[in-house]
């Protein structure tokens, strides 16, 4: 249980600190969207800092002049995944 802590907050806390780069490197094993999705929400990486906000991240992504079309789709992907995880 506790490596699996480790895992999730190490997953969040990498998201948090460049979310484009997480994201562009994400796209490159598309299949694990679901997983680390799972993975964030089991961290709360949304929800628990006050500048946490899903919203503005969903608008940073579809915005990216940084990301290609396809990391932005990963991008949406992965914040989708994460609200079905509450759901």
């Amino acid at each position: 249980r506790e490596e699996y802590f480790k895992f999730t907050e190490t997953i969040a806390n990498t998201y948090r600190l460049d979310k484009l780069e997480f994201i562009r490197a994400l796209a490159k094993v598309p299949n694990k969207v679901n997983i680390v999705a799972y993975a964030m929400y089991d961290a709360r990486a949304y929800g628990t800092l006050e500048d946490d906000n899903l919203s503005d991240d969903l608008e940073l992504i579809i915005s990216s002049k940084e990301l290609t079309d396809e990391e932005k789709d990963t991008g949406v992907r992965l914040l989708n995944a994460y609200l079905e995880c509450g759901a």
